[in-house]
């Protein structure tokens, strides 16, 4: 995909890869890593009075109720940058739950993500979680929404949506409510993201301890 001119490359959320796997990532640029904290104005302080990061961008998003706050050392286009995301409901995180991911920027979306899938994505589930952030339609590079062809004819953004997919790869709903001790609400949210810290990590933990791919 070519970049208009002073636009920042798309960006796509990966699994980290050895260079032999990584395809079209290799020639990437990271872009930013995001970190959730339960109040955006003290960690502002502390990023630009304490650490001298310039404030580059802030955004309020009152529908969905989040902040979104870039900081860094030099512009986007350039440098790599620190994301800083408040959900204004969310009041705790647990140890590791506020990391959010390490954006990277190619210049050909399509084939970077057909790479990360084929090299290291091997269930759905795993595509769900892992690429999800390079399907938002907020990233954009020009009029259009990166993906958005992608998202509609390949990739589902609802795991609901996915449920016939998910059987066909042995993960039913039923099955895993069953399973691991769960409300077919909290497996939904779990794969949203919408999942409250400490039952995200209790039922990771599960599935992982069970061999569950996730």
């Amino acid at each position: 995909m070519s970049l208009a001119p002073g636009k920042a490359p798309p960006a796509i959320t990966v699994n980290s890869a050895p260079a032999s796997q990584a395809g079209a990532i290799v020639a990437g640029r990271m872009l930013h890593t995001m970190l959730r904290g339960r109040d955006v104005d003290v960690s502002l302080d502390f990023y630009q009075r304490i650490c001298g990061m310039r404030l580059l961008r802030r955004m309020d998003f009152s529908e969905g109720r989040f902040t979104l706050a870039f900081v860094g050392y030099g512009e986007e286009n350039d440098t790599t940058v620190l994301e800083l995301t408040h959900n204004w409901d969310q009041r705790e995180y647990a140890i590791g739950t506020a990391y959010g991911h390490i954006a990277i920027g190619v210049a050909d979306i399509f084939a970077a993500t057909q790479d990360a899938a084929a090299a290291k994505l091997r269930t759905p589930l795993q595509v769900q979680l892992h690429l999800a952030l390079a399907l938002e339609a907020g990233y954009q590079t020009g009029e259009k929404p990166v993906m958005a062809a992608l998202v509609e004819t390949v990739l589902s953004r609802q795991p609901d949506d996915r449920e016939p997919t998910l059987t066909r790869h042995g993960y039913r709903l039923k099955d895993m409510v069953e399973q691991f001790d769960a409300k077919p609400a909290e497996i939904r949210a779990l794969f949203n993201n919408k999942l409250e810290p400490a039952r995200t990590a209790e039922l990771r933990d599960r599935m992982l301890a069970a061999g569950l791919p996730i």
